[in-house]
């Protein structure tokens, strides 16, 4: 029983992993036009809706973990609300051309995942787990490593 909730916890922490990673990818024309355009009013409201987002996925983290603390949450939900706020706070930096802060959260996001492939390890060596278990959370891991090294690259 425990098994299969990890790993149900794990795929969809992985598939919200997926959207981030889909997201960062690149920025949509349409995007780097208003980036640019940073002074616009358009811009600026851009700017604004992105902190007020922001500030909201920092409230529901906050929420989560509280809920996780005293049990009535889960690490899923925990997961999820921190990876949405890290998304927002990447969009943000993408939009306002803060390229150390896009780096500084893609490798935030790496330690997580890091941090979940090691627990997975753990149990993997400890004989709760089959190793298919573990083969996403590390394919996820190489994914931001290469995320982050593909907008190294562009910066350069």
């Amino acid at each position: 029983m425990w098994i299969k909730i990890k790993r149900r916890l794990l795929c969809s922490v992985l598939i919200v992993l997926c959207g981030l990673i889909v997201s960062c990818g690149t920025l949509s024309q349409s995007e780097k036009e208003k980036k640019t355009s940073g002074s616009s009013p358009a811009g600026e409201e851009i700017t604004k809706l992105y902190q007020e987002l922001i500030e909201l996925r920092q409230q529901e983290v906050v929420q989560v973990k509280r809920r996780f603390e005293t049990g009535l949450g889960t690490l899923k939900e925990l997961a999820e609300a921190e990876i949405k706020a890290a998304e927002a706070r990447i969009q943000l930096a993408q939009l306002q051309d803060k390229n150390e802060t896009v780096i500084e959260e893609l490798q935030n996001l790496i330690q997580s995942v890091t941090e979940i492939r090691n627990s997975l390890q753990k149990d993997l060596q400890a004989g709760i787990i089959s190793r298919d278990a573990t083969i996403e959370t590390n394919a996820k891991l190489i994914e931001l490593k290469i995320l982050l090294a593909r907008f190294k690259l562009e910066q350069d």
